[in-house]
């Protein structure tokens, strides 16, 4: 059989998309089928590597790092994808993405009469990670149109799968007509396996992890719906020196938890060990004691079967697919999603349960070995013989596509977005001096150092900064808020202050409005700190502010109205 996968991303990019996609890729190819991955590739060249026995053909795109590192948008997609087909002659077209040169593959297909099977990775949160630098307000409205926009592109397709069956049930509330079949992503059981106790110790020192602590290893993007942070303040809130926390993976939210562990002070309990090679995470993971994975989004989570299949206990919440592979007190414990005190609580049960730790470990295994990638490939070559004879319809060939009618609606969202990103990002980065810094020459973030300070007037300039403040934080800068006062509101919560928060109608001081503001930007509050200055002070306060952290320069970036 001629296999097509189309992809945004594939490894050694790591994420559940890339793993699964390359894992499907080579285990096709091991069974003898003919398998090409086309995917953006990293230049505005056209390429073709390979990988093993798979054939991986990179189209031109546009890295779009500025929205997401691994985010890549193919460019003049639509006559190789055409030329492909002619000389590919697929079988079967499978998509991994409802991003724009899958879509085109799929009406590719669909054209010539080719089954065009559509698999939906995605939890909950559609627009993870992709959306999270979007204010709150446009949030709604973007997610609302990207679910339309999967909807309309999962219900072209021939079939739809999905890794678990709480995808399958979010994919019929959000509109889609067909039923979406579960299929497990599989994986190597035979890569993942407990090691020996020699094996165990070597492994943690090749990390830096500490030979006689219990360690709990989390495995994934950093990302704000990965919600990394809740293991942070859960294991502040355990007060435990037993328990370290290992960290295997990067992305934009790494920075505000580097912030987290230095206000909880637990820099020697938490060990970021950045992105692992997926060939050393089965070591990595049966070197660690109790698997973590807090996201209340995943669809799947094969890091997660992964830790199971080494014999780990799992301490997951309680959301989306991870109550299909965790059973509570079973094999490991699910706690309350965004909750810490439940993680924490979660926690000291794995502690105070430690004998049983060999018991879940095996129901964990045995759970694992329902996963096997050799069952996922039968499923997916089942699902491909019988969606070819019976849904694959020949369109008569001067028959046009019927185009969607809300594409000029889509195209406007998509161009929105960009927009919005490149304005919270690339707009701001540099900025006038004012309001008493005057003799500041403009900043950009090249000459940033490691205190930052920002000058807030009101609540607009925070919004329209907004994409500064993250870059600041995306790029580690320790970030704090300069809140400019008038002279008779000098001193936060005086009378004065508190009159002018209740004519508001809010009852709040300025701080805690500009904690709010925070909130809404997306941006965790505990990552900045607010100090509240007279405006005829500031420079005597800067150079105050200087002498105390000789050890490094302190830049000052005042946000205009």
């Amino acid at each position: 059989m001629r296999v097509v996968l189309c992809t945004t991303t594939y490894l050694p990019e790591l994420n559940g998309q890339a793993v699964f996609t390359a894992n499907l890729a080579q285990g096709l190819a091991g069974r003898g089928h003919q398998v090409w991955v086309v995917r953006p590739g990293a230049g505005l060249r056209f390429s073709q590597t390979t990988d093993g026995n798979v054939k991986v053909i990179c189209l031109p795109a546009v890295q779009l790092s500025f929205i997401h590192k691994d985010l890549r948008l193919a460019l003049n997609y639509r006559q190789p994808l055409r030329r492909l087909f002619e000389q590919i002659r697929p079988d079967v077209v499978h998509v991994q993405d409802p991003s724009p040169f899958c879509q085109c593959a799929v009406r590719e297909a669909k054209r010539r009469g080719i089954p065009a099977i559509a698999t939906h990775h995605p939890g909950p949160e559609i627009g993870a990670p992709y959306f999270a630098r979007l204010p709150w307000p446009f949030k709604p409205g973007v997610e609302a149109i990207g679910w339309r926009f999967v909807a309309r592109h999962l219900n072209r397709a021939d079939a739809v799968s999905v890794p678990s069956r709480s995808s399958a049930q979010m994919l019929a509330v959000h509109g889609i007509r067909q039923a979406a079949v579960p299929v497990s992503c599989g994986i190597h059981l035979n890569e993942f396996t407990p090691l020996s106790e020699n094996k165990r110790d070597e492994t943690r020192m090749q990390f830096g992890l500490p030979a006689d602590k219990v360690i709990g290893l989390y495995v994934g993007r950093v990302d704000v719906e990965k919600r990394v942070d809740v293991l942070i303040k859960a294991l502040a809130a355990l007060q435990d020196e037993r328990v370290h926390l290992a960290v295997a993976g990067t992305g934009a939210s790494l920075p505000q938890i580097q912030r987290l562990i230095r206000q909880y002070g637990l820099e020697n309990r938490v060990h970021l060990l950045g992105n692992v090679p997926h060939q050393h995470l089965p070591a990595l993971i049966s070197a660690s004691d109790i698997f973590l994975m807090p996201g209340d989004a995943e669809s799947f989570s094969i890091a997660t079967l992964e830790a199971m299949a080494c014999g780990k206990p799992v301490l997951a919440a309680h959301a989306s697919a991870l109550p299909e592979l965790v059973g509570h007190r079973q094999n490991g414990y699910l706690f309350q999603p965004k909750n810490p005190q439940s993680a924490a609580e979660g926690l000291r049960w794995l502690l105070e349960n430690r004998d049983r730790w060999k018991a879940m470990g095996q129901i964990s295994r045995r759970r694992a070995e329902q996963h096997r990638l050799e069952n996922t490939l039968t499923r997916y070559e089942a699902l491909y013989r019988q969606t070819r004879p019976q849904t694959a319809v020949r369109r008569p060939s001067g028959q046009a596509l019927r185009r969607p009618a809300f594409r000029p609606l889509m195209m406007l969202a998509g161009i929105l977005f960009v927009l919005f990103s490149l304005l919270y990002v690339s707009a701001p980065l540099t900025a006038s001096a004012q309001v008493g810094v005057e003799n500041l020459p403009p900043i950009t973030l090249e000459s940033l150092r490691r205190l930052i300070i920002l000058t807030i007037e009101d609540e607009n300039s925070l919004y329209a900064n907004g994409g500064l403040i993250q870059a600041l934080l995306e790029k580690g800068e320790a970030v704090q808020f300069v809140l400019l006062q008038p002279e008779h509101k000098a001193n936060p919560g005086t009378a004065a202050e508190e009159g002018a928060a209740d004519a508001n109608g809010e009852g709040l001081t300025a701080r805690e409005r500009i904690r709010r503001w925070l909130e809404e930007l997306g941006i965790p509050p505990e990552t900045v700190d607010i100090f509240e200055i007279e405006e005829n002070k500031i420079n005597q306060w800067y150079q105050e502010m200087r002498e105390k952290w000789q050890s490094f320069d302190v830049q000052v970036i005042p946000i205009s109205k």
